[in-house]
């Protein structure tokens, strides 16, 4: 695991005990720099403000200049264990899709999935290509995920559920089974979100028991089906 204090939610910590140990560093990696956008959007007031560091990410992961972005430790993290596997495509959408939620609430349909496809889809995308495995359904699952973690966190009730609907319509396609080994963490977490979603659930601001205890159910029936 890299050296360097890469700080990530419980949840994904708790994933990335499942990948095959050659993929961990690269997953945390990711997470984190998932969590990173969050703490833009969570910290900005100002839009323009938000804009301007999201500017500043994308300048980073794109190269524009040499020099962008060295000396953040999670920056050089992706430069040295991520970026040379992966590239940066799917992280500038990623970005692309954070500031979505710069914009006020509540959000249309139409911003929700342009939410769902850069910032779920971007991600997943990226883990793929980092494992060497991206079937055409994982950006599908990404949406799924990204929709019903932002029914935890967005403040407006509307915009909860109908990313709630949405994202049971994102899952309708994506396979239950069949997902290969260095993709399991993210089989695992689209089968928490699937329980949810079809209980018309919004996610937790935090996750509750009966969510780790399905998520270990899911890690022992995996294992099982191996």
């Amino acid at each position: 695991m890299t050296d360097i204090i890469i700080e990530i939610l419980p949840l994904q910590r708790l994933l990335i005990a499942y990948a095959p140990k050659n993929m961990r560093e690269g997953q945390q990696i990711l997470w984190a720099f998932d969590a990173r956008m969050a703490e833009i959007v969570r910290s900005t007031q100002e839009p323009m403000i938000g804009q301007i560091r999201f500017a500043w990410w994308r300048e980073a992961l794109s190269g524009e200049k040499e020099a962008s972005g060295v000396g953040d430790p999670l920056m050089d993290a992706l430069r040295a264990r991520v970026l040379p596997d992966a590239g940066a495509a799917g992280l500038l959408e990623a970005i692309e899709g954070w500031e979505v939620l710069l914009e006020p609430l509540p959000l249309s349909d139409r911003q929700l999935v342009r939410f769902a496809e850069h910032r779920g889809g971007g991600l997943f995308r990226t883990m793929g290509q980092l494992a060497g495995l991206c079937p055409p359904w994982l950006s599908q699952a990404g949406m799924g995920w990204a929709l019903w973690d932002l029914s935890g966190h967005v403040s407006d009730g509307d915009t909860a559920m109908r990313s709630i609907a949405m994202a049971q319509e994102c899952l309708a396609d994506v396979p239950v089974r069949g997902w290969p080994d260095v993709l399991a963490p993210l089989q695992m977490l689209v089968g928490l979100v699937r329980r949810d979603v079809r209980g018309n659930r919004t996610a937790p601001a935090r996750m509750s028991w009966r969510q780790y205890g399905h998520l270990l159910w899911l890690g022992l029936w995996r294992k099982g089906k191996a």
